[in-house]
């Protein structure tokens, strides 16, 4: 059969399945993972990492160093990791007056813009946002953003007692957060979760009842951590605002318009 013996709704038939074919195939390679390969899900991984320290714990183990297993530098963290973030609860064995420590990371999920990038640019107001990032990254940023507004010597002396009362407060908190007196329910809802965690039979990733009680662990200490970093935000905030006040309004534009240059690069 040739081309021309085709009639013209013959060749729109077959233009129309040769459509639908090649919208199959983008969308068989679109979800061939799902399909064929490693199913999207919401497992939770468990490891279970123990770090020992010698009799001079700042020094690493070793013959002139040897381990010492009452050490209150000692730590037992149980990681979780699902496809969201990973989850480190710290434990102390030989430190009853320590606290686990809940960190939440989601350090290996790639975006663009970066994540923090994003939170800074909620903010709405490109002097703060600069003001922010330098609280985050160090007085060097700040002495950086300060001669950018060519702020005299008068508003470099305020900034210094500004930033030591925001780092007390970090250490403050830093403090409660060690002692378990940051969010205790909270803290004890996930030392209960864990508890029975590690109590329950069956493995750790195949059994559903201990699945469950990982998800609920994550969930847990996410909201954690979330409302530790909140905490430190306000801290953050406060900080920046009280800087920002000293500022008079052209050298806050010297700081938003370098600012916005630099941020752009992520855009």
């Amino acid at each position: 059969m040739k081309f021309s013996d085709f009639s013209k709704s013959d060749l729109i038939k077959l233009g129309i399945a040769g459509g639908a074919v090649l919208i199959a195939i983008i969308l068989l390679l679109l979800n061939w993972n799902n399909l064929f390969g490693r199913p999207v899900n919401n497992e939770v991984a468990f490891f279970q990492i123990a770090r020992d320290y010698g009799i001079n714990f700042r020094r690493p183990i070793g013959p002139a160093n040897p381990m010492n297993p009452k050490s209150i530098h000692n730590t037992l963290t149980y990681k979780f990791a699902d496809l969201k973030g990973q989850l480190f609860i710290v434990q102390y064995p030989n430190d009853p007056a320590a606290a686990p420590q809940i960190i939440y990371r989601t350090d290996g999920i790639r975006a663009r813009p970066p994540a923090w990038v994003v939170k800074l640019r909620q903010i709405g107001d490109p002097c703060k946002e600069a003001l922010t990032m330098a609280s985050m990254r160090g007085r060097w940023m700040l002495r950086h953003w300060l001669r950018v507004a060519r702020a005299p010597a008068m508003i470099n002396t305020q900034v210094t007692g500004i930033v030591a009362l925001a780092q007390s407060n970090r250490v403050l908190l830093a403090q409660r957060q060690r002692q378990g007196l940051f969010a205790p329910n909270a803290l004890k809802k996930i030392e209960s979760l864990v508890i029975r965690f590690t109590k329950a039979p069956g493995d750790a990733l195949k059994d559903p009842n201990r699945q469950k009680l990982a998800r609920r662990i994550m969930a847990a200490g996410r909201d954690y951590a979330n409302r530790l970093q909140a905490r430190r935000d306000k801290i953050v905030a406060t900080e920046v605002d009280s800087i920002d006040a000293l500022l008079s309004s052209n050298q806050q534009n010297r700081i938003a318009t370098a600012m916005n240059r630099f941020l752009a690069r992520f855009n």
